[in-house]
């Protein structure tokens, strides 16, 4: 039986995410690093961070091994996240983040660990003793899963009753999950057009991708956009008829992308599948990733400056 009100945040690939500023890249030169951070990072704790400070009550799941596992544990335990790890033999990554005083940044991300089988077991055996009402598998894959990891857990999901299921990934993984039937997907435009197999230059392509995607997947479909915003497909938790919803994005000085996605996912997470109104929900979404891009990578705000924000979202249904 759920847990009524738990939310699972699967994040199969987490990291130490470290940030290195420097003056400027120069190739083929000796570039000084000023400053360094260093936090748990991975689209997946992401999600689970700003979940928790948006108010939410979740619980983070993920591999962790060697030196950097040991590190990522301790973020996780400073900063009071819960979360269950599965002990793995290889080591956990580390992303390196450089960022140029021009706000510029190189993003260079490892393909992770490869989990033996065993390990793989123990991460499904948790989603059926501990399954919740509300289940969100976000991030890379780790080091040659198979591209249908993601659909085979959304299936185990439906069979142990966890039907508000989340899936935000890309490439073959994503093209595989889809095909789980999650509850909602969230894809960014790039991941949109890797799905659909073709550019989409104009926002009104964009919506045509993502309600076929909806269609094909019987999916709420989220697409965030950046700048521009963010649609959504709309099918509520009854599967009524979709509906198309336009967010506006929100101007202010952007420091930084990483997590941004994350955010707005863990707001759509946490108001989706409780039943919150699509205008709502979105308002929320764009508040907490407009807040993302302008604080430092890792640097959260507090949460009644994202819930007064989302009082300023403009969003239209067309």
């Amino acid at each position: 039986m759920s847990k009524q009100g738990r939310t699972l945040i699967f994040a199969l690939n987490p990291s130490v995410d470290v940030e290195w500023e420097v003056p400027d890249v120069v190739w083929e030169e000796k570039n000084n690093i000023l400053s360094e951070r260093r936090w748990a990072g991975g689209k997946g704790v992401n999600v689970a961070r700003w979940f928790r400070l948006l108010g939410g009550d979740g619980l983070l799941v993920l591999p962790s091994g060697g030196m950097n596992g040991r590190e990522m544990e301790s973020f996780l335990k400073e900063e009071e996240l819960a979360y269950y790890s599965v002990p793995i033999l290889q080591s956990t990554r580390a992303n390196i983040i450089v960022t140029t005083h021009e706000r510029r940044q190189i993003r260079l991300n490892p393909l992770g660990p490869e989990l033996t089988e065993q390990e793989w077991e123990q991460l499904f055996d948790f989603l059926k003793e501990e399954p919740a009402d509300t289940v969100v598998f976000s991030g890379a894959l780790p080091r040659n899963a198979p591209p249908n990891t993601y659909r085979k857990l959304l299936e185990l999901c439906r069979e142990v009753g966890s039907n508000k299921t989340i899936l935000d990934c890309d490439g073959e993984a994503f093209a595989e999950g889809v095909l789980g039937k999650p509850f909602l997907v969230k894809p960014n435009v790039t991941e949109l057009e890797q799905w659909a197999g073709r550019c989409l230059p104009k926002e009104a392509e964009v919506l045509e991708a993502a309600k076929e995607l909806s269609g094909k997947s019987g999916a709420n479909v989220l697409v965030s956009m950046g700048v521009d915003g963010a649609l959504l497909i709309w099918r509520g938790v009854t599967e009524e008829p979709p509906r198309v919803f336009r967010a506006s994005s929100y101007e202010v000085p952007v420091l930084n992308t990483v997590g941004a996605g994350d955010s707005l996912l863990a707001a759509a997470a946490l108001t989706i599948p409780n039943g919150t109104g699509p205008l709502e929900s979105l308002r929320l979404s764009i508040a907490a990733s407009t807040l993302a891009v302008s604080r430092p990578a890792g640097i959260l705000p507090c949460k009644e400056e994202i819930y007064e924000l989302s009082h300023k979202i403009q969003v239209t249904e067309i």
